[in-house]
């Protein structure tokens, strides 16, 4: 008889039926066959505690049956149970902005050479199933907020299966925008984005602070820059506007708190200074 091992109950319910005319099993253990009279569990389902399956190798736990009819006792029966140890399911997963694809990975098989298991079926929570055999790696988009959860059924070698499931965070992505102000050649020019848990900068001219990583909206920006990540003052080089019409493509990129990022560009015209 096999068995997969099971993870929650805390024994395995083993059916057993009577082979003709008889009142009930009497299981003994594997040891006892010589003098067997300390009944396992005389009834006809017993309860065999869960083991421990630490291995790649199968756990087989060996019995010896006995019928009884009538006041009668028949010669001892050896049974073999099989448990075969059960895949790993547990994953983990990213935080998803809308329409952008993201990638996870389920579980491998550790206590076998660190390969995949052989079949693992993902269950995403908007109505779409994916099937992949041994390849742990998936790729998803959300086109929208789900509440449903992730669901991920893994099969391995020995033909047994597990399941676990996680609930997605899906977050929506920001829409940046900016104003702007003191426009003239040789100003500090103000910068005011809005809307978002974090900002980053691009200029658009040759300046040493052309630049600005992506800093939390408050925080304040590093020089030669000024002002804070959310409204940054930048004094564009004066070299590029002698030089040409003095336009350039600000782009602004923000962030929300999970992640999710969305960019815009516009283009901004510095004066040039009279002299």
């Amino acid at each position: 008889v096999e068995f997969c091992q099971v993870i929650a109950p805390a024994a395995y319910k083993i059916p057993a039926q009577p082979n003709g005319s008889s009142d009930k099993p009497f299981w003994y253990g594997i040891d006892t066959i010589a003098n067997p009279t300390a009944t396992v569990i005389d009834s006809v389902n017993f309860d065999l505690p869960v083991p421990s399956i630490n291995g790649t190798i199968p756990l087989i736990e060996n019995f010896f049956v006995r019928q009884q009819y009538k006041g009668c006792k028949s010669n001892p029966t050896e049974v073999t149970i099989e448990i075969k140890r059960a895949p790993d399911a547990r994953f983990d997963l990213p935080n998803f902005c809308i329409n952008r694809p993201e990638s996870f990975t389920g579980p491998i098989d550790t206590l076998n050479s660190s390969t995949p298991f052989t079949l693992y079926k993902w269950t995403l929570g908007d109505g779409t199933t994916v099937t992949k055999n041994n390849d742990p790696s998936i790729t998803h988009t959300f086109t929208g907020i789900s509440s449903n959860p992730i669901v991920l059924e893994v099969t391995n070698s020995f033909g047994c299966i597990r399941s676990e499931q996680q609930n997605p965070i899906i977050g929506q992505n920001p829409t940046p925008n900016f104003t702007y102000s003191l426009i003239c050649e040789g100003n500090l020019t103000q910068l005011v984005g809005v809307g978002a848990d974090e900002f980053e900068w691009n200029f658009g001219d040759s300046s040493p602070g052309a630049n600005i990583a992506k800093g939390a909206a408050a925080g304040s920006v590093p020089l030669p820059n000024s002002g804070t990540f959310k409204d940054p003052r930048h004094r564009f080089e004066s070299s590029d506007i002698d030089n040409s019409s003095g336009v350039y493509t600000v782009t602004l990129t923000t962030y929300t708190a999970l992640g999710c990022s969305n960019s815009i560009s516009k283009p901004l015209t510095i004066l040039d200074t009279l002299k």
